[in-house]
């Protein structure tokens, strides 16, 4: 709860609870994630979770739409490993959220990745979180 007011997404409730059961409401700025957050659950199926609470899919979603290289992804995302988004990518590929093109007229040849699918239909909601 700390993180969450430390965020600014909630705030004790003034006046009401407990001193050791305090109440907590959502401020505006969590009014606003809360109802993002309902987009996106109306989006998902619940067979989707699965993949969408992986530490690095949403964020590797919403870079997407641009058909992003590895390379370009990686510096986007900082604290991510090789590794990370590497797995993320394939599980994305593989449940096809992504597709992933290759450029073999380029010297090397260039893969990129582009949304698809389920994909297509979350990155609106996902550059909506950017002004979150």
């Amino acid at each position: 709860m700390e993180y969450l007011i430390e965020l600014g997404y909630v705030q004790r409730t003034r006046g009401h609870g407990h001193p050791l059961r305090p109440a907590f409401e959502l401020t505006r700025k969590g009014e606003v994630v809360a109802e993002w957050a309902i987009e996106l659950d109306s989006i998902l199926i619940p067979e989707n979770w699965f993949i969408a609470a992986r530490t690095w899919s949403l964020p590797v979603m919403r870079l997407t739409d641009s058909t992003p290289r590895f390379g370009e992804l990686r510096s986007e995302l900082k604290p991510v490993t090789d590794r990370a988004l590497s797995q993320t990518l394939k599980i994305l590929t593989k449940h096809e959220w992504v597709t992933r093109g290759v450029n073999t007229e380029a010297a090397p040849p260039e893969v990129s990745y582009a949304p698809s699918g389920i994909g297509e239909i979350l990155i609106p909601c996902l550059e909506r979180s950017f002004d979150l």
